[in-house]
Parts: structure tokens; C-alpha cells; sequence
């Protein structure tokens, strides 16, 4: 497995090379899958410009995916969506519910969760948590090495508490689509389905751990 870098300024024709070296594996006749990862947000348009550099024949042997779409098609071939995923609206509603009946434990929280925009706020936190690995016992194990009387342990307990709650209400019969791509690099390795592939990756700023593993 070889692994290549295009690097460039902003505008420097990063993309035009990936859309080129494309078109020139498919002109040389690759029986391998070309693939072009790119963030969600940029997968209609990539699909646009990979149209407009190969052709309507050259589409049929390349494929646009975003790290959604690839936990699409593995969870397709593979299984492993056997749960409903739970939407924003119940994931709020779950997590009023675990606040609920958290009150009177949390040391930090308990007058701010009763205050209009907590849950979404505690939503987000999660959506960080879950996109850097880190699970409610990590925040736990941090709070232990604290100071007794440290706001920080208490805040970081707080969180645990909450999270771990959330977690442990939707393990059962839900899905949350923050966790598909640990998932997805799970299974990953027992899946042939891109075995062999050539595959360009453009336009992402950043990468979180979940996507570092899922590559």
C-alpha cells in the first residue's frame, strides 16, 4: 500500500490533480475501484466535477463516497444497523429525561440543566465526545486524578454521569448516528468490499479519531 501527498496553497489545483489522475487510471483500464472521499458536504459537488472530467462512460468505473455513504454500503453488504437510529428531536427528549433523573446527583449542573438551552448544549458536548473517542469512563478516570474539591472534577463527573446515562438508555434500541463511523471501522477489516481500491482523498481540513481509523 503505497500512500502519496498533493499539497498545494488554497487554489493551487489540488482537486483538478486528483479529477486528472482519475481520468488517467481509468484511460489506462484499472479494474480496481476508484474512489473519491470527500466531506459530505462537498459530495454533490465533487460528483459534479468528476462527471465533468471523465464522462458519463468514465462515471460508471468511479465513485464519489463521503465517510457516511462508505458506512452506507458496509453496513449494506455487512450488516450492523440492527437498532433504529435515534434523530435530534429523540435525542433531546432522551436526554431531558436522563437529566431528570439525575437531579439532586449532579454537583455542578443541577441549576444550570434547569435552564432553557442545557440539553442542547449537553447534545453538542456529546457530539465532541463521541467524534474524538472519548466514553464517559475516560471522563471518569480523568475526574479521579483531580483534586477533591477541584470544579473541573466535579463538572467532568457531571458529564460522565449524564453521558454514561445517554449511552447506557440507547444501547438496547437505538443507534446514534455519531457512532457509525467507530462502528464502521470495526468492520471494516471482515469487508472486501474495497479491497484493492485507489482511493483520493480532497478537501477535508481536519480529520477527527473516528475518521483516522476509518482510513
Amino acid at each position: 500500500m503505497a500512500v502519496r501527498f498533493i499539497y498545494g496553497r488554497g487554489g493551487s489545483g489540488k482537486s483538478h490533480f486528483c479529477l486528472e489522475e482519475i481520468k488517467k487510471r481509468i484511460a489506462e483500464g484499472s479494474k480496481n475501484k476508484l474512489i473519491l472521499l470527500v466531506p459530505e458536504q462537498f459530495s454533490f459537488t465533487a460528483e459534479r466535477n468528476l462527471l465533468k472530467a471523465v464522462g458519463e462512460l468514465g462515471i460508471l468505473k468511479a465513485e464519489v463516497l463521503s465517510f457516511k455513504r462508505m458506512a452506507h454500503n458496509v453496513f449494506s453488504e455487512l450488516g450492523g444497523i440492527t437498532h433504529r437510529r435515534i434523530n435530534d428531536a429523540g435525542k433531546s427528549m432522551l436526554l431531558y429525561r436522563i437529566i431528570e433523573d439525575a437531579r439532586g446527583k449532579l454537583e455542578i449542573f443541577n441549576n444550570a440543566s434547569k435552564q432553557q438551552g442545557f440539553v442542547d448544549v449537553l447534545a453538542e458536548a456529546i457530539t465532541e465526545f463521541k467524534k474524538y473517542n472519548i466514553t464517559p469512563e475516560i471522563l471518569s478516570s480523568e475526574a479521579s486524578s483531580l483534586e477533591e474539591d477541584s470544579e473541573l472534577k466535579k463538572k467532568l463527573e457531571d458529564l460522565s454521569l449524564l453521558y454514561g446515562g445517554f449511552e447506557d438508555s440507547i444501547s438496547k434500541k437505538f443507534l446514534d448516528p455519531q457512532d457509525e463511523l467507530s462502528l464502521l471501522a470495526e468492520k471494516l477489516p471482515g469487508c472486501n468490499m474495497y479491497d484493492g481500491a485507489e482511493i483520493w482523498i480532497d478537501e477535508f481540513t481536519t480529520f477527527t479519531p473516528q475518521q483516522y481509523a476509518v482510513l
